[in-house]
């Protein structure tokens, strides 16, 4: 995947952009790991309870199909009675 959005919500209606990678000049291999901007809790005091990866352009076949090995999230729920596990 060349460009992507980690996006989150919490109707599911309305998405905020976390993160954005556009990796159109070259493309990371192995493990990656990033983080999410400092001030998100701050703008965002009530957190998510749905998060999304969204392919923003073709992949490094020309294709639209995405693949995801392994997706983690880390942090600490703030509104735990949202969640369901």
């Amino acid at each position: 995947m060349t460009s992507w959005q980690l996006q989150a919500s919490n109707d599911m209606k309305k998405w905020v952009i976390l993160d954005k990678r556009d990796f159109s000049s070259e493309q990371p291999s192995g493990v990656q790991c990033w983080g999410i901007r400092a001030d998100t809790q701050k703008v965002y005091p009530d957190g998510f309870t749905a998060f999304r990866v969204q392919q923003v352009t073709a992949n490094s076949r020309a294709r639209h199909n995405l693949s995801i090995t392994s997706f983690e999230l880390f942090g600490t729920p703030v509104n735990s009675e949202l969640w369901y596990f």
